[in-house]
């Protein structure tokens, strides 16, 4: 691995449950000795998954991460609701759920699909005046985080037991944005029944898919043993939707001292990935023939 303080790139973390995405930078920050660690897309503690992480010079690159799509595997329960919308939360409501027919929920769960105006979960990140929702419902304050849309673009029913409280597994493709709580209670509302999230894995956000994905402790093995190729990702792995533009040596280096330079790609406007000869510098925006830089990687 690069030297720390010069280090840029990703991980694909696979975030166990009952640890924070916060949490699992602290660990990623102590276990690479790399003082800038950030994340891309918080995973609620109990839930785990995919947790894409940046460090060094990689952080910049966060914003310009794109995920088209996230994936999930969800199960939730109808009978029960609490106030934090899954299975860690006070119980608020109950109702019996034995009258529910697999038929009926496929067809509930085939809705979610499309775009829909709904409420946050009130323990959620979202910003309420300043502050973190869970942090004001923590409080003992009253949560009304405003609807927002929220696509789905799939919603597949995998298995369904019925029962006093009945249980589904779904497999759901998403926005960014979109709460899996949100869309469980929205449809245990259709149904006419309390419902509550019981388990959540995030398969897949944009390109980390949860199959290449590695543990703390794999990481952790990988250090010890210096083996970190395979785990450690390039800076420019998510960034694979913008553009590229190949410059020269000269244009390589005006770009790097934050120069101006003639851009080197035709027909293309707007965001790109910068490459002189080959080595990934930054990001950059085309303005007709111009490159300005935007984000300029330190030299590696």
């Amino acid at each position: 691995m690069p030297d720390a303080a010069s280090a840029a790139g990703f991980l694909n973390l696979l975030k166990p449950p009952g640890l924070t995405s916060s949490d699992a930078v602290q660990r990623v920050r102590r276990v690479l000795g790399v003082r800038r660690v950030g994340h891309g897309g918080t995973l609620d503690p109990e839930a785990s998954g995919v947790l894409p992480i940046a460090f060094g010079g990689a952080t910049r690159l966060l914003q310009y991460v794109t995920p088209d799509t996230k994936q999930y595997v969800a199960e939730f329960t109808l009978g029960i609701a609490t106030d934090t919308g899954d299975a860690w939360g006070r119980v608020t409501s109950e109702a019996n759920a034995s009258a529910l027919t697999q038929a009926a929920v496929a067809e509930a769960v085939a809705a979610l699909i499309g775009t829909h105006h709904i409420p946050p979960p009130a323990y959620s990140a979202v910003v309420i005046g300043g502050q973190r929702a869970y942090t004001l419902a923590r409080a003992g304050a009253a949560v009304e985080a405003p609807p927002r849309p929220m696509t789905v673009h799939t919603a597949t029913l995998r298995e369904f037991t019925a029962g006093p409280r009945a249980t589904l597994i779904v497999e759901i493709g998403c926005e960014a944005g979109t709460y899996v709580r949100s869309l469980c209670t929205l449809m245990g509302e259709r149904l006419g029944l309390p419902a509550t999230m019981s388990a959540l894995v995030r398969t897949a956000s944009g390109p980390f898919r949860i199959e290449e994905s590695h543990t703390l402790e794999e990481l952790d093995r990988a250090i010890s043993q210096d083996a970190l190729t395979g785990i450690v990702l390039a800076a420019d792995m998510p960034l694979q939707l913008h553009p590229q533009c190949g410059l020269d040596a000269a244009g390589a280096a005006a770009f790097q001292h934050g120069q101006t330079t003639a851009a080197a790609t035709a027909d293309v406007d707007g965001l790109v990935r910068v490459y002189g000869e080959g080595v990934f510098l930054g990001m950059g925006r085309v303005m007709g023939e111009r490159l300005a830089p935007e984000t300029v990687l330190a030299a590696q």
